[in-house]
């Protein structure tokens, strides 16, 4: 009996190849998993900074809505041209602000009907305003600042701002 035992051996060694296999193919699954979820995370991340972006760009639009309003109610109050300049202001960086904006919501999923809704409302404001404006330059100061002007001005304002809050949600 001098022969050796290769079956325990070969055992032995069929057993560790195949908890080397099985430990590798573990390693590299985990391997994947941890790829998947950095690429997930990374993704994650972005997102998140293009909304705290669109929202940022959402709250510079108010600012400039509002600016537009304060401008406006000055000019309404007084008359004098100066006290438009915040409108005016605010009316020339609008564009650009909110053209960031809306891709920036967009980017992140909200609604592409809210911003037509907002530019929409804003638009009518707009009109509202520039009437003013052009009754004022007119000489017709007193009618610009009826009561009812005034409560449609706002009313049409606080459109805008609803609007604006139902992106915010």
């Amino acid at each position: 009996n001098t022969r050796p035992r290769t079956r325990g051996v070969l055992s032995l060694r069929v057993w560790v190849t195949s908890c080397a296999l099985l430990l590798t193919a573990v390693v590299v699954s985990a391997t994947g998993v941890l790829v998947q979820t950095s690429l997930q995370l990374r993704e994650a991340q972005t997102r998140l900074g293009h909304l705290y972006e669109a929202r940022a760009s959402s709250a510079q639009t108010v600012t400039l809505f509002v600016d537009e309003e304060t401008g406006l109610r000055g000019y309404l109050l007084t008359g004098e041209p100066a006290l438009l300049q915040p409108y005016a202001r605010a009316a020339a960086s609008l564009p650009g602000t909110t053209a960031a904006m809306r891709a920036q919501f967009r980017w992140v999923g909200v609604p592409s009907t809210w911003a037509p809704r907002v530019a929409a409302r804003h638009a009518r404001w707009v009109a509202y305003a520039q009437a003013q404006i052009a009754l004022v330059r007119s000489g017709h100061l007193d009618q610009a600042r009826t009561v009812a002007a005034t409560a449609h001005g706002k009313a049409l304002f606080d459109g805008i701002r609803a609007s604006n809050a139902h992106a915010q949600e």
